[in-house]
């Protein structure tokens, strides 16, 4: 059960691995870098880096989950927060865990929680887990991009193409996207259609046609390079 010191952080501006602007707010006279007052004295913005717990100072994603935990997905790791203390999970510790770098993070309708690596995705549910989409083209792919559609599936993104799972039959779609070499973000509008994006552009996917069309191509090609 998560007690008050962990709900409290609810009502806190959360920053990680980041540096409070001088112009914004003021370190206390005890010199702790890690606490610092805004000007009205009413409120503070807390540091929390590697010295407090946190796996590493790169942070790509954070979340907090329907029971209250703040999970931060870094590129050592995943860090679980209870307004106290870290705990954190990893290949050293556990199985599921096939690489250091966490990108991104999701919970689903079910509370489910989903951690995108760059070595396949991660499912997480009653304390448990669990390496998900042991084939092609899940198997050992670097996530990018994790989206709940309105129907309840789940969108992956991946270098080159996005997939659909099914979780209650574990099937896979795959839907290669020559267009995009990279996938960053998936977006569902109005009509159902998959708004899918990347460096290189942006495309729409029809899930029931299974059509993309290509919306706009960067005229430069793949301008950003992968993320380590």
């Amino acid at each position: 059960m998560v007690g008050f010191h962990h709900l409290r952080i609810r009502y806190r501006l959360l920053c990680f691995g980041l540096a409070v602007a001088p112009a914004f707010a003021q370190v206390p006279s005890d010199g702790d870098p890690s606490t610092a007052w805004l000007r009205n004295g009413q409120s503070r913005v807390e540091l929390w880096k590697t010295l407090h717990g946190l796996p590493q100072n790169r942070v790509n994603d954070v979340l907090q989950t329907r029971d209250g935990y703040l999970w931060i997905a870094t590129a050592s790791g995943l860090a679980r927060f209870d307004g106290v203390k870290f705990k954190v999970f990893d290949s050293g510790n556990t199985p599921a865990f096939r690489h250091h770098v966490c990108r991104l993070l999701l919970e689903d309708e079910n509370g489910v929680l989903w951690i995108g690596t760059k070595r396949g995705l991660i499912r997480y549910e009653n304390g448990d887990f669990r390496q998900f989409g042991v084939e092609a083209p899940l198997k050992d792919a670097n996530i990018t991009a994790l989206h709940v559609s309105s129907d309840g599936k789940m969108w992956i993104g991946f270098p080159g193409g996005v997939c659909s799972v099914s979780r209650a039959e574990q099937c896979y779609y795959p839907f290669e996207i020559a267009a995009l070499p990279s996938v960053d973000t998936i977006l569902e509008d109005r009509q159902g259609k998959l708004w899918v994006g990347g460096s290189s552009g942006l495309s729409v996917l029809d899930t029931v046609s299974s059509n993309y069309e290509p919306v706009w191509v960067h005229p430069g090609g793949d301008s950003k390079n992968e993320l380590s």
